[in-house]
């Protein structure tokens, strides 16, 4: 015979689930517009959350209670907190508990971030990862926003059942901008925001004649940076950045990373 004895512990107290509880009331009253759909409610959600915590660099802080209160937590924290404010404006989610390996690094280490279930799809939304770290403030990331299980799996991992992710968000997004309606203007700025007009195979840039004739409007209205689709090789590319100086600008620029799922790259270049 044995004699288990189990002592259960909670981070966060009753107390500071109720303040939890309140602030989330208090910040959706004030985020949620009449009208809104989930579309834009789970945007205003992720945005809210990596607008106002950072990362604790100290890994001290695992609780909604101590983002709220003190201005920032671990991952568990950022997915408790996006949880309950999902779940506050009528959006189904759940956690999801895993593994992450940052691409700069590839060492593994646990993870947390949310499934969300929009118009009988389920998406993975990681607020997490979608906040600079060191914080930048004013800045949002997109990059883990609203993913399928194969484009979560690439750094991503977890081990338990979830309800599978398959739909591509940019494939829902490109039909709900065909459907137009009164939240045309949302889905078309949202679909900039997240660079998913890039798929448009219209938007490949292969030679310079076709770089030189996007950025000469941009040139002309005086703006200093362009965002494009690259299709060719490295020598390919940097003839064409180089013949932008003929359209009078100065000091170019560029960053490059692959554009997922593709075999071209997403190309950021800026002047003077």
């Amino acid at each position: 015979s044995a004699t288990v004895s189990v002592q259960l512990r909670y981070r966060e107290t009753a107390a500071q689930t109720a303040y939890v509880d309140q602030r989330v009331k208090a910040v959706l009253g004030s985020l949620i517009r009449p009208g809104m759909n989930d579309h834009e409610k789970i945007k205003a959600i992720h945005d809210w959350v990596i607008l106002h915590l950072k990362y604790d660099m100290t890994l001290q802080k695992y609780t909604a209670y101590d983002g709220l209160s003190s201005g920032s937590t671990v991952c568990q924290g950022y997915s408790l907190l996006t949880y309950k404010m999902l779940k506050e404006a009528g959006i189904p989610n759940k956690i999801v508990e895993g593994t992450a390996a940052p691409r700069d690094t590839g060492v593994s280490q646990l993870h947390a971030w949310n499934l969300v279930l929009l118009d009988g799809k389920w998406y993975h939304l990681d607020t997490t990862w979608d906040d600079p770290a060191p914080d930048k403030a004013g800045e949002v990331g997109t990059g883990y926003y609203l993913r399928t299980d194969a484009q979560m799996r690439k750094d991503h991992a977890w081990t338990k059942t979830y309800p599978a992710a398959v739909t591509l968000y940019r494939d829902t997004l490109s039909g709900l901008i065909r459907q137009g309606g009164s939240h045309l203007a949302f889905y078309q700025k949202l679909q900039e925001q997240l660079e998913y007009q890039l798929y448009d195979p219209a938007q490949i840039v292969s030679t310079s004649a076709q770089l030189s004739a996007k950025a000469k409007p941009i040139v002309a209205a005086g703006e200093h940076s362009l965002l494009f689709r690259f299709r060719g090789d490295k020598e390919q590319l940097l003839g064409a950045l180089q013949d932008l100086y003929r359209l009078g600008v100065s000091s170019i620029s560029y960053t490059q990373s692959p554009l997922d799922e593709t075999e071209d790259l997403r190309i950021y270049v800026t002047w003077k």
